[in-house]
């Protein structure tokens, strides 16, 4: 269930009069619904639509009890908030007997910080329809109410993706602004309306026989037929105007004028013929939308002058709630147990009207105050807002609107609030904090950040020194601090967050675990490894007490990412896998923020090399972000696809994934100007630039690099930033191209001191990396060897690979070496830190292995302008310091039995090391293999 108010009473069809007149040819067109996707009843007020809907349920409840579900929601104008509309409508359908959790995937995706676009939203909720299999008949009544562009072609998208167990009906005055006109010339729709509603003549002898026992004259019902036409609520009030008139319809015969007219005519014939009592009680209760008999007392001890009535007692407001049911009097019960009610519309509409001209404005204000009072001490703030608006208390209105602003803005019913706002005078509300405030969300929500800051500064003034001080502080913190880190300000957004959490009410959970998640993010990004973790920790922890998967899953996303970032490869992989979990905790619902941690899964299997699983997160990822629309996450997806492409020797396609990664940026700029002009939002963006270049420097192109790097200013006195390191690298690796040796030392040997006093394992291991290169080319041996021993101490634990074979020539160059100096028993102990030799042999040997696949399938993409290395004239495997041993033995002459006994190992053993000696040596004999080692000068 959301975790805010709703209504019940919208969720029950009106409860049906026993007096009513059936209409079983209507009741029978209305089943034809069972063949359609939609149902339309369009009319005016007052044809009975309701009720006919009301009647054909109890119809079908009893043709097929159980077998066919009703969900019903009644609207109001206050549902034009897009999640607020959506919300009532899957509540209505766990008011049909699916369940409380039906629709939460779909409802969790608004309350995530980064919500898709309305349709995709609702494929989860189509999806999830769809499979719960049944008959579902969802009824929207009054749905002339809604006019939001944004929920109509949302409906729009759900009526046109209806599963086929799904039937909705939409009642209201006017035809919705549907497609109507596509869904008819398919045969899809099911129509009703005014001259289908409208009371024929037998009808009409029908109703006034039952109502109250009046047989009609020809002349009568000619009467009749002119001027009311068949119109339902006109024949009621006509039926109850004529209760105590001998002279039956003379007082119609020279009425001129149109329905309204009518309406209001034969309203004030029905009132003049109610006690004072009554007619006080009708005109009072007519400013509300809903009442109950505790609520309709707390109006009837206000001091209005209402033709001279006497206070009504509580036990009176039911008596009179019960006398206005037995007479039909436009009352409609809006629950089971018939405790709450409103009027008919129109009739309410014409007793408001009437109450105005019969009381003062100052009386009017008592009434709506009181209301409003009553509606708040009960909890009913959303519905108190409206009449201490009416009531002129704008103080009052503004705290109502105060105390809802969190659980609105948690509940992403931004609509709602803006509409609430707009109420105020302009003047009030810059003069206000708590509607300054409001006002500050609803910018944030829309992503407007510079209005958003401009309007939570201005509450921070004008709450300065208030009582309110330090609940509003809170919240502009919390709004400057994801202004500050949508910005890039990660300090400041560190600040803001941290103080914005020492303020807020620990009952905030959601509010709580994104500032969590912001502070997350902002350390991980300023390279802060352990406040990071601690951060995202406890943001996962109130996702969880939240109840939102679609937050928890974005949370481990970022949490995967920060491993990712500090080189912790392994604990990325056992974070990011926790989403299929949680996913599969959804029913397989695909969840939007999966497409996060499946881009940075790809990252993981792209530096193990493991390419075909790679790609696999890689499609998952491209796959989610093209569902959800996401636009950023998608330019991520292209990233990392072009690296992947780059990775597996397709060039062409992957300069076309840049393409159109840049023609996605250049046409989804940030909507806050803020944005466009900031330093560090042009540096992220480059990005695109930047890997391009790289590619191509590495296919031996150094053009796109020079221009890159002059554009951009990058030089070696650069500082190194975690998020911006890849300009730097490009720039160490252009310098090996133009062998201007010095300069690449100088800046890779900072960015090694950089990386090692912040535990930046993945610029530590490519800076290591580089610099061997450097040394290499500047002709010190020993000096790059034992760099690179260094580069393979850095990248085992973790084992990094992509470095080694994007640069494959080089790699086997250095590995030679390497066996070579551990044939010497020349092994430098302390640079490897006590790493066994066998387990560094053995990555070597992995290594040699991925580049043999790369060489094979045609991948290598090595520029020898930096590696100054020849690709060797035949690759091979590594073999293990024992395999060299036995190898030595087989060499001088010693057979199997007699290396079995030096080794002190059976001769089972003995033959499976020569068994792997051959394979991994080409040979198919021990002659071939000890002459395949000479070559190779393995031994």
């Amino acid at each position: 269930m959301p975790d805010f108010s709703l209504l019940q009473t919208k969720f029950h069809p009106p409860h049906l009069h026993p007096d009513r007149v059936n209409r079983p040819l209507l009741i029978s067109r209305l089943s034809g619904i069972f063949h359609c996707k939609l149902g339309i009843l369009s009319a005016p007020a007052g044809y009975g639509k309701s009720t006919l809907l009301s009647e054909w349920l109890e119809e079908q409840k009893n043709l097929s009890p159980g077998k066919t579900k009703i969900a019903w929601l009644s609207l109001d104008e206050n549902d034009n908030d897009p999640v607020r509309f959506w919300v009532y409508l899957v509540e209505a359908l766990r008011h049909s007997g699916y369940g409380d959790s039906v629709g939460q995937i779909f409802l969790d995706t608004q309350r995530s910080p980064q919500p898709p676009a309305w349709e995709q939203a609702l494929v989860l909720l189509i999806n999830e329809l769809s499979a719960l299999g049944g008959c579902l008949i969802l009824i929207l009544d009054d749905f002339q109410m809604i006019t939001a562009p944004i929920i109509l072609d949302g409906l729009t998208f759900f009526v046109e993706h209806l599963p086929n167990n799904l039937h909705l009906i939409i009642a209201g005055r006017k035809d919705p602004l549907l497609p109507l006109a596509r869904y008819r010339a398919y045969g899809q729709v099911l129509e009703i309306h005014t001259r289908d509603l409208r009371f024929t003549r037998d009808e009409v002898i029908r109703f006034f026989e039952q109502f109250n026992h009046i047989s009609l004259s020809p002349q009568d019902l000619t009467l009749l037929d002119q001027r009311l036409e068949g119109w339902v609520t006109g024949m009621l009030l006509t039926s109850l105007s004529l209760q105590d008139q001998n002279n039956r319809l003379n007082h119609l015969r020279d009425f001129q004028g149109d329905d309204r007219y009518i309406l209001e005519f034969l309203t004030q014939e029905v009132l003049q013929h109610q006690e004072t009592r009554v007619q006080h009680f009708l005109l009072v209760t007519s400013i509300l939308d809903r009442f109950n008999v505790d609520l309709c007392q707390a109006l009837m001890s206000v001091e209005a002058d209402i033709n001279q009535a006497q206070p009504i007692d509580v036990q009176s407001c039911g008596e009179i709630i019960q006398l206005l049911q037995q007479s039909n009097l436009f009352l409609v019960a809006l629950d089971p147990q018939a405790s709450w009610f409103r009027y008919h519309h129109l009739f309410a509409r014409l007793l408001y009207e009437k109450l105005k001209n019969n009381i003062s404005s100052t009386e009017l204000s008592k009434l709506h105050a009181r209301a409003s009072h009553w509606l708040d001490m009960h909890g009913l703030k959303a519905e108190a807002i409206p009449h201490a608006l009416a009531s002129g208390d704008l103080n009052l209105a503004a705290q109502l609107v105060f105390d809802e602003v969190s659980e609105l803005i948690e509940q992403a019913q931004a609509v709602t609030l803006l509409s609430w706002l707009k109420k105020f005078p302009e003047q009030f509300i810059k003069n206000d904090a708590r509607l300054s405030l409001g006002y500050a969300w609803v910018y944030l929500y829309e992503l407007k950040f510079s209005l958003a800051n401009q309007w939570a500064n201005q509450a921070l003034l004008l709450a300065h020194n208030t009582p309110l001080d330090q609940v509003i502080s809170a919240q502009c913190d919390a709004i400057n601090a994801t202004v500050a880190i949508n910005q890039l300000e990660f300090r400041q957004s560190i600040q803001l967050s941290q103080r914005a959490l020492q303020n807020l009410p620990p009952d905030r959970l959601l509010l709580k675990s994104l500032l969590f998640l912001n502070l997350g993010d902002a350390n991980s990004l300023l390279g802060n490894f352990k406040e990071a973790i601690f951060s995202f920790e406890n943001a996962l922890t109130a996702s969880r007490l939240n109840q939102n998967p679609m937050l928890e899953v974005l949370i481990i996303g970022s949490l995967g990412e920060l491993y990712l970032r500090f080189g912790k490869l392994h604990l990325a992989e056992k974070t990011l896998t926790q989403v299929l979990e949680v996913e599969r905790t959804t029913g397989g619902q695909p969840l939007l923020a999966c497409a996060k941690a499946y881009i940075y899964l790809t990252r993981v299997y792209l530096e193990w090399n493991r390419l075909d699983d790679a790609k696999k997160y890689c499609d998952l990822a491209l796959n989610y972000c093209k569902l959800w629309g996401h636009q950023q996450h998608l330019l991520d997806v292209y990233m990392v696809q072009a690296e992947l492409l780059f990775a597996t020797g397709e060039f062409e396609v992957c300069f076309q994934v840049l393409d159109q990664a840049e023609r996605i940026l250049a046409a989804t700029k940030f909507r806050d100007p803020v944005l466009n002009n900031t330093e560090q939002i042009d540096k992220y963006f480059s990005r695109f630039e930047c890997i391009r270049a790289r590619f191509l420097l590495l296919r031996g192109d150094d053009k796109a690099a020079m221009i890159f790097i002059k554009n951009h200013q990058i030089d070696i006195n650069r500082p190194m930033v975690m998020l911006f390191s890849q300009p730097l690298f490009l720039l160490a690796e252009y310098l090996l191209v133009l062998k201007q040796t010095d300069q690449a030392r100088v800046l890779l040997e900072r960015m090694i001191e950089t990386a090692l006093q912040n535990d930046w394992l993945p610029q530590l291991v490519m800076a290591q990396f580089l610099l061997s290169l450097v040394l290499k080319q500047n002709g010190e041996a020993q000096q790059s060897l034992a760099c690179f021993k260094t580069c393979l101490k850095y990248a085992l634990p973790e084992n990094y690979c992509r470095v080694f074979i994007e640069k494959s020539s080089l790699t086997q160059d250095f590995i030679n070496d390497l066996l070579a100096d551990y044939k010497k028993r020349q092994i430098d102990s302390e640079s490897l830190q006590q790493t066994s030799h066998d387990i560094v042999i053995s990555f070597c040997q992995h290594l040699l292995q991925n580049i043999q696949v790369l060489e094979h399938n045609g991948n290598k993409v090595e520029n020898t302008a930096i590696t100054g290395a020849q690709k060797p004239q035949e690759s091979y495997e590594v073999l293990s310091p024992r395999e060299i041993e036995i190898l030595h033995m087989v060499a001088s002459g010693m057979n199997n039995e007699a290396i079995a006994s030096a080794l002190y190992l059976s001769n089972n053993t003995i033959k499976t090391h020569l068994k792997r000696i051959f394979a991994r040596l080409g040979s198919s004999n021990r002659m071939e293999a000890v002459n395949r080692a000479r070559d190779l000068k393995i031994i």
